[in-house]
């Protein structure tokens, strides 16, 4: 039986055992482009993207993300949004477009909510026995993180930068393999492009850690507190299920 509290116990330990393994999460707004629906966030907050499905040249980038979804492998996981925040049909359609096994799912803000201030107590300061590298917001500042001094590699992206700056993808495999990369924890804050880029890298070099840290570090870079948890609204105590 999964439990919200269960799986993340499960990725705590992974992390600080230096298991490699990678975390791809899928939240609301993955979800409308999954499911083929218009989403335009590009004015919202620090910006964030758009998806059309009219527009012939987005398609490939919606394939992109639903390879991610659809990536199987051991030690890669992928999260989706849960019936109790997107309701039981969509999560459900969700579950399915992705066909991967229970194990190998999990919550797509499995960080967030409830989880959260376990996630800065007890995660966080594991970022420390790591070499990092971060994927963020070109208007992010990562002099605040806790874990600065290990932070060895910052790859920075602006607005929809899952089609305006999808040269990373090639940019961050060329990276791994020119430093011979491994063993080192890879944090990506960039919207449905994470996915992408965590898929593509932990298809090429697998020894590495590669979570999809989304809104987590935002308020400790300088971005504002842009998501309910962050600010303490109720969410925070939200213990979502499966």
């Amino acid at each position: 039986m999964k439990t919200f509290g269960g799986d993340f116990l499960k990725f705590y330990e992974k992390i600080k055992n230096h298991q490699p393994f990678a975390v791809s999460r899928n939240n609301d707004g993955e979800m409308v482009i999954l499911f083929n629906e218009f989403i335009d966030l590009r004015q919202k907050l620090n910006g964030e993207f758009i998806y059309d499905p009219q527009q012939e040249q987005h398609k490939y980038f919606r394939d992109k993300l639903l390879e991610s979804a659809q990536y199987k492998a051991d030690n890669y996981y992928v999260g989706i949004a849960c019936r109790c925040c997107v309701g039981n049909e969509r999560h459900q359609r969700l579950k399915a477009l992705t066909g991967q096994d229970e194990e190998h799912l999990t919550w797509g803000n499995i960080f967030v909510n409830a989880n959260y201030p376990l996630y800065v107590k007890n995660i966080m300061p594991e970022f420390n026995n790591y070499n990092v590298v971060m994927v963020v917001n070109n208007k992010a500042i990562t002099y605040d993180l806790p874990f600065r001094d290990k932070i060895v590699q910052t790859f920075t992206v602006g607005t929809n930068a899952w089609m305006a700056d999808y040269e990373l993808v090639g940019k961050m495999k060329r990276y791994i393999e020119d430093h011979k990369i491994e063993n080192h924890l890879f944090l990506f804050c960039a919207g449905p492009f994470s996915n992408i880029l965590i898929m593509e890298c932990f298809k090429s070099s697998p020894n590495n850690t590669y979570l999809d840290a989304g809104s987590t570090l935002d308020s400790m870079m300088n971005l504002g507190a842009t998501r309910g948890y962050l600010y303490g609204a109720d969410t925070l105590n939200k213990i979502c299920i499966w």
